[in-house]
């Protein structure tokens, strides 16, 4: 960590991809204020504490980790928040969950001057300033367009942080030449013996991990 630079607060929402009484689809809080996907966001947090984000970061487009966008706006409509993802990500969540079908349309919402949500994209390898943060998407194997995110204090050379994976899959070591961080938040959510599950949903396990 560069001297000194402030310890990241992470908070741990929900880190599975199925629903239950004991387990909550993925969302990290870092610092209270930066949300890296939203499949558990709202279900975790007290309005007061949904008060205090600022921008949410999406991986992809699958329901559990975009799932409590709308909830989150609906929550939270007396001020702007920043989505930010990749141009395919950004496509699935406004034709699917923001199309003004089953919530208002939040990018509109109360009204096109201020809405609730403001998309924004994010090109991958393009580090961007988000706050007191540096963020760069890398594209990831998944099922699916998808990207981990290294979050670091702001600078020109993004280095160190964490790095977030989101869903991933064999063939994750790609990344190495792009990233630098200090701790990494990897998906892995089969078990050795659903390996070749694991393969074909673009998935990891801990012996693919391992490679």
């Amino acid at each position: 960590m560069p001297k000194g630079a402030k310890a990241m607060e992470i908070r741990f929402l929900g880190v599975h991809n199925l629903e239950s009484v004991n387990t909550k689809l993925t969302s990290i809080l870092v610092d209270d204020i930066l949300a890296l996907d939203a499949g558990g966001l709202t279900s975790s947090l007290s309005f007061e504490e949904q008060a205090r984000i600022r921008s949410i970061l999406l991986t992809h487009g699958h329901y559990d980790h975009i799932r409590d966008v709308p909830a989150f706006a609906l929550a939270n409509s007396d001020r702007t928040i920043d989505i930010l993802g990749t141009e395919a990500t950004l496509e699935i969540l406004s034709n699917r969950l923001l199309d003004g079908t089953i919530y208002p349309k939040f990018t509109e919402w109360p009204s096109p001057e201020r809405p609730v949500l403001k998309l924004k994209k994010l090109e991958p390898y393009q580090a961007r300033s988000i706050g007191d943060y540096s963020v760069l998407p890398v594209p990831v194997p998944h099922s699916g367009p998808t990207v981990g995110y290294q979050v670091s204090e702001a600078s020109d050379s993004p280095a160190g942080g964490l790095f977030f994976t989101g869903d991933t899959g064999a063939g994750l070591s790609e990344c190495w030449e792009y990233i630098s961080p200090e701790l990494m938040l990897v998906d892995i959510t089969f078990s050795n013996e659903f390996s070749d599950a694991a393969r074909e949903r673009g998935h990891l396990c801990l012996s693919l991990f391992g490679k």
